[in-house]
């Protein structure tokens, strides 16, 4: 196998998900601090020697995929991306024996079909081992020895090897997970924009822990455990250019980093199931002993006269709008306990639906717009200072609704005397605001909901239809 001198210089492009781009520009500043960088929506860019890359494989906890660039030019036609892909070598970046994938991204007005320039790709590719050995390598779209990724950009084309394999968010110490999982990278973020490890000795709790993955990475960075350790395969292992012997070298060191673990990190869900799988989790990323596991609801969980500390949470949201009903006196419950229990302590709540933390009746300090997978989500982080935690009366916002029944009743009540029935509608949409229909029937009521007109603000349906 070639190897590529300690000296030469290569291009790479890492991707992150969106919204975390400049967290991973500091993060590589951090594990790099010699390399020039640039970013970009989505992406960091920078020039160094494999060993850069390799740091970056091993120690971020923010990025995705660490690409490294083999060609780049214009794209005008269907022909130009055969052209700037056969720039490359590609005898020399892996072997006819080897099989390998093409993810295209990004599309210009020539190429307006991922899959067709994806395939232009693939054909120059294959098309020079033709040429050299008579024979070509196979294509494989699961679990390829080499991933080329070619990523368009307005007419711009780069053709690059991905490092990485799989994503770098994947840990593989997730062995199950729960519903709607906040990802490994994700949870990394939130705890820095929590700030929380600048303050690790201080307690750390997940109150709605879920998969535990939140509680993992805050023990990860608490014994700065890199993230890269525990992955058994990557995309470099059959690249010709991997430096087998400056890889295992920061791997020794990677390993000879961890410290001993001094924070205070606790996860505690209300089921016992999902509590199960967060302690596999931890056991399988080797931080099950750091981590104190509680099963218990999270209006009700103490804060055990620990110090002021952080919390860090991505609570349920529910998708459709009757779940999120069922949610809203939940958080309210919440954000009462919180304010009672929790003073002084900072909080951050990961939600794809802001309405929801409204609920808590909590002035927030900071918002962050993050992505969890295809869901935009918001980071807000609150001080539950002694403002945040006076106690405000939680105006019933079905006043308007109330005093309309009870007017309804009374003159219902007035003809109901010269009437012989036990059946009969108290309320029909009177109020926009709470479209339902209500009927009576002995000693049932018959509540149906209409639908809202369209003028109606959102809020004020899932509030108007709570109770």
């Amino acid at each position: 196998m070639n190897h590529a001198t300690n000296h030469t210089t290569f291009e790479f492009l890492v991707t992150t998900s969106k919204g975390l781009d400049g967290m991973l520009l500091e993060e590589i500043a951090e594990i790099c601090p010699d390399v020039a960088l640039k970013s970009k929506p989505g992406q960091v860019l920078f020039s160094g020697e494999l060993a850069d890359a390799y740091k970056v494989c091993i120690w971020s906890r923010l990025a995705n995929r660490v690409l490294v660039k083999l060609a780049e030019g214009e794209v005008n036609s269907a022909d130009d991306v055969y052209k700037v892909t056969d720039q490359a070598n590609w005898p020399t970046h892996f072997g006819v024996g080897d099989t390998f994938m093409v993810d295209f991204t990004g599309t210009n007005q020539s190429i307006n079909n991922t899959q067709f320039g994806g395939l232009r790709v693939k054909d120059a590719i294959v098309d020079q081992f033709s040429t050299f050995f008579d024979e070509r390598p196979s294509v494989s779209k699961v679990s390829p020895n080499i991933r080329v990724q070619a990523r368009m950009w307005r007419s711009i084309l780069g053709v690059y090897i991905d490092l990485t394999g799989q994503s770098l968010h994947q840990r593989h110490y997730r062995t199950k997970t729960g519903i709607a999982p906040v990802k490994e990278h994700l949870a990394s973020a939130m705890l820095i924009r929590s700030g929380w490890p600048k303050n690790m000795q201080s307690p750390l709790i997940d109150p709605m822990c879920g998969s535990g993955t939140i509680a993992i990475e805050a023990a990860m960075m608490a014994t700065n455990m890199a993230p890269g350790l525990k992955r058994a395969s990557w995309g470099f292992d059959a690249w010709k250019e991997h430096d087998k012997s400056s890889w295992d070298k920061l791997i020794a060191e990677a390993e000879q980093a961890i410290q001993p673990h001094k924070a205070i990190i606790w996860a505690n869900d209300i089921e016992g199931s999902i509590i199960s799988v967060a302690k596999e989790n931890a056991a399988a990323a080797g931080v099950a002993d750091l981590i104190k596991f509680t099963q218990q609801d999270a209006c009700l969980l103490p804060s055990s006269d620990l110090p002021s500390g952080y919390i860090v949470s991505n609570p349920p949201y529910g998708e459709r709008l009757s779940e999120t009903t069922q949610l809203i006196p939940i958080f309210q419950k919440w954000g009462s306990w919180l304010k009672q229990e929790f003073k002084t302590w900072h909080l951050s709540l990961l939600t794809s639906d802001r309405d929801l933390l409204r609920q808590m009746k909590l002035a927030a300090k900071k918002e962050y717009k993050l992505m969890n997978g295809k869901l935009e989500c918001v980071l807000v982080n609150y001080e539950l200072d002694e403002k945040n935690c006076q106690v405000r009366e939680n105006k019933t916002v079905n006043n308007d609704f109330a005093n309309r029944l009870g007017k309804n009743l009374v003159k219902t009540n007035k003809w109901l005397k010269n009437q012989n029935t036990n059946c009969y509608r108290i309320y029909d949409a009177d109020l926009p605001e709470y479209n339902v229909a209500v009927d009576k029937y002995a000693d049932y009521l018959v509540v149906q909901e209409y639908a809202a007109p369209k003028d109606v603000p959102e809020h004020r349906l899932k509030s108007g239809c709570k109770k």
